[in-house]
């Protein structure tokens, strides 16, 4: 119970966090002061930032961070020696980390929100049996 607890205030404290002193209702896309997460996005997975929304994007990243920081919150709780709990927090940082902003780009991706690198073959017209090409 105290886990759930745990994850919980942890989710609500990051989301209360987030809004407050990252998200503003001016934000706008900058190339210079773009955050390490929508860089690690944009080179990643080649997301087009003229299609996104920034501030959405900018939301959504951090629902991620705060549900992966509340997913680690969650497991070290099942812990009880303060060491053990900090190294399996350290371990595990990173491969949340990595798939969630892989499951994440990979859902732009598939919303069309990233760059065509590579021209799409054209599809050859399929002759019926039996007709001759002229």
């Amino acid at each position: 119970m105290l886990s759930i607890i745990s994850f919980l205030l942890t989710l609500l404290i990051l989301e209360i966090y987030y809004r407050i002193f990252v998200l503003r209702k001016d934000m706008k896309y900058n190339p210079q002061k773009v955050p390490t997460e929508v860089t690690l996005l944009i080179k990643k997975y080649h997301i087009d930032m003229k299609k996104v929304n920034y501030y959405y994007l900018m939301k959504s990243i951090g629902r991620i961070n705060a549900l992966g920081i509340g997913l680690i919150v969650f497991i070290i709780t099942f812990f009880k020696r303060m060491n053990i709990q900090l190294l399996i927090a350290l371990l595990l940082c990173i491969p949340v980390i990595l798939i969630s902003y892989s499951l994440f780009g990979n859902y732009l991706v598939n919303q069309g929100l990233s760059k065509d690198l590579k021209p799409k073959p054209k599809k050859k017209k399929m002759r019926k049996k039996g007709t001759v090409k002229k």
